[in-house]
């Protein structure tokens, strides 16, 4: 049977995506970032400029700083409520320091980044525990 070390030791690239990252650019207006929210596989949007993460915005954060504000959906941009420049790790990155970065942060999402910048993948806490327990299952 293989041990939580060994498989917390993997590289974040072996965690199953939850399916293809949905992007927009900073000046996607609210009303058009709503949607692709509920498309979303993992709940998450990545805000990205000239093809490198610029921020992401969650569920959570759509709730938080949008819900009720009475702003206007159809002419307020993303850039003022996403979160800038947003930790991530690379796919070599062992699952293990994701967790890590997720717990101290109160993350549910992390991207994962080339070193470019260019996103990869967005983790999220919900992947990494199937990930662990399908291991287990399988033992």
């Amino acid at each position: 049977m293989i041990g939580i070390k060994e498989l917390l030791d993997r590289p974040v690239s072996e965690l199953e995506s939850g399916g293809p990252a949905l992007t927009v650019r900073p000046q996607t207006p609210l009303s058009e970032v709503l949607p692709l929210l509920r498309e979303s596989p993992v709940g998450a949007v990545v805000i990205t400029e000239q093809e490198k993460v610029a921020g992401i915005v969650t569920e959570r954060d759509f709730i938080a700083k949008v819900v009720g504000t009475g702003l206007n959906f159809d002419s307020e941009p993303i850039v003022n409520h996403m979160t800038h420049s947003p930790y991530s790790v690379t796919p070599q990155d062992p699952i293990r320091s994701v967790l890590l970065r997720m717990h101290m942060g109160g993350f549910r999402h992390m991207l994962v980044v080339e070193h470019e910048g260019q996103l990869v993948d967005i983790v999220t806490i919900k992947e990494i525990a199937s990930y662990l327990l399908g291991a287990y299952q399988q033992a």
